[in-house]
């Protein structure tokens, strides 16, 4: 499983093939500005990962992992796979079961209204 780290913390996983890290993800004030600026750096660190297939694992911090998410489909024009990590005997573990495929589940959305 390929994933591109932009959690903002390391990911060790001995079957997980981590493909690039953006590394440690510092919002200066939380306000609209910064986040903004953040998530463009993250994005743009991402985006070419994404428009591969390539996973993302997104910050944690649910404001920024959505303005992360939706300049990525800004930049590469559809939804990134995102995995999220679950906790497995006391470790944060990257699973193939734990994959959001976000085009997929904006598409099958259209059947809601």
């Amino acid at each position: 499983m390929k994933l591109f780290n932009a959690s903002g913390h390391p990911i060790s996983q001995p079957d997980l093939d981590v493909v690039g890290d953006f590394g440690k993800i510092v919002v200066p004030d939380l306000n609209p500005t910064d986040i903004q600026s953040v998530a463009k750096k993250v994005a743009l660190a991402a985006a070419p990962y994404a428009e591969q297939g390539t996973l993302i694992a997104l910050p944690g911090m649910s404001v920024i992992a959505l303005a992360t998410v939706a300049m990525i489909h800004g930049i590469i024009g559809f939804w990134p796979r995102v995995a999220f990590a679950k906790q497995v005997d006391g470790k944060f573990a990257w699973m193939e079961e734990n994959i959001l495929d976000l085009q997929v589940i904006r598409t099958s959305a259209r059947t809601l209204r």
